[in-house]
């Protein structure tokens, strides 16, 4: 009707990365009045985000090796910023191949942040299998899926994360410190 308003939503697709420049032109069915075309100018860009591990190779694999149950390992890895705008990330909660974990065996920290124009930011990935006085496995592999998620372009940077957990198969008892009897000052070792 008369004097009513209507939102209006376009979205851009690019090919290419480089400058665009279009022209868009609205027609109103039984309008007398022209509306100006509104010009469009921008600049598309890469996608500029990539992630390193700790030498600083790019990877889509994070291998914590073999990890007694009960200990924790961090491994630092970078989310690098190569685009000239800052960048939002956030990490989406991690998927495990099994449903089975009661606790959460990686972690990654920060969880979310900012990325400034060409600047590194560090995150820890940390393998933390849960002490179980009821396992009967000797060893377990974990393995979960990481997904950092750049809030402004919506790209998405996924890495599978796998270690394993296994029993600490070794005692000390006290016989392994009966040194016997020894003379004052004196040194025996076993």
């Amino acid at each position: 009707g008369p004097n009513a308003t209507q939102d209006v939503m376009i979205t851009f697709k690019a090919e290419t990365p480089g400058p665009f420049k279009c022209q868009i032109i609205i027609n109103v069915d039984n309008n007398s009045e022209k509306i100006q075309p509104i010009d469009v100018i921008g600049n598309v860009v890469d996608q500029s985000i990539t992630i390193h591990g700790p030498k600083g190779e790019e990877f889509s694999e994070l291998n914590f090796q073999h990890l007694f149950y009960g200990s924790k390992k961090v491994i630092p890895i970078i989310l690098r910023n190569k685009g000239s705008c800052l960048r939002t990330f956030s990490i989406l909660p991690l998927r495990l191949d099994s449903t089975d974990y009661n606790s959460p065996v990686f972690t990654i920290s920060p969880m979310n942040g900012t990325i400034k124009a060409y600047s590194d930011l560090n995150l820890n990935v940390t393998f933390y299998p849960p002490r179980n006085d009821q396992t009967n496995d000797s060893e377990q592999q974990y393995s979960a899926i990481a997904t950092v998620e750049i809030a402004e372009t919506g790209q998405t940077i996924s890495f599978n994360a796998i270690g394993t957990a296994v029993c600490l198969n070794y005692e000390i008892t006290q016989l392994d410190f009966d040194f016997g009897q020894l003379a004052l000052k004196s040194k025996k070792s076993e």
